[in-house]
């Protein structure tokens, strides 16, 4: 009966050894030093404060989403995103998408006696147009033409 008493409980601290073998330990994932620490654009979220309820820019565990700031978050012109910067959740000014990079990337915007110039994408279509040969003053005829100047287009006006 001892035999059997000790082989038993053998089995069932060997049975518990592998149990115990096969569990996996988690560890906790970290919350953030700081309130607005990040690594990635994705570690960051605008909205309201999880603590105080105030329009927040932060680390997306501090953030509640569900409450926009949709004014503090993105500006009354949409111009605004979060992004990481410096391992900080920050809020950056929208950079707008260039209009040109050299001259040639801009056009007159209108057909006839042109004043100012646009983006190759929005040139007029003229075919059907038919404008007088005059010079006009402070217009592109006679000398005038389209430059990209700090990427956008610009027009460069006659002198007459």
């Amino acid at each position: 009966m001892k035999i059997i008493n000790a082989i038993l409980i053998m089995l069932v601290l060997i049975l518990s050894l592998i149990l115990l073998a096969g569990c996996q330990k988690t560890t906790p994932i970290p919350t953030p030093v700081s309130e607005t620490a990040c690594k990635t654009d994705s570690d960051c979220a605008c909205g309201t404060h999880k603590d105080t309820g105030a329009c927040f820019v932060g680390n997306k565990e501090f953030v509640n989403i569900e409450k926009q700031c949709p004014d503090f978050c993105t500006g009354i012109a949409v111009m605004f995103e979060t992004k990481c910067v410096n391992d900080e959740c920050k809020q950056v000014r929208i950079q707008p998408a260039a209009e040109c990079t050299v001259d040639d990337d801009c056009v007159p915007e209108q057909c006839c006696h042109p004043k100012q110039c646009v983006p190759v994408a929005n040139q007029p279509n003229c075919a059907a147009v038919s404008c007088s040969a005059e010079c006009k003053s402070q217009t592109m005829d006679c000398g005038g033409y389209c430059a990209c100047e700090s990427s956008k287009c610009v027009a460069q006006l006659n002198d007459l």
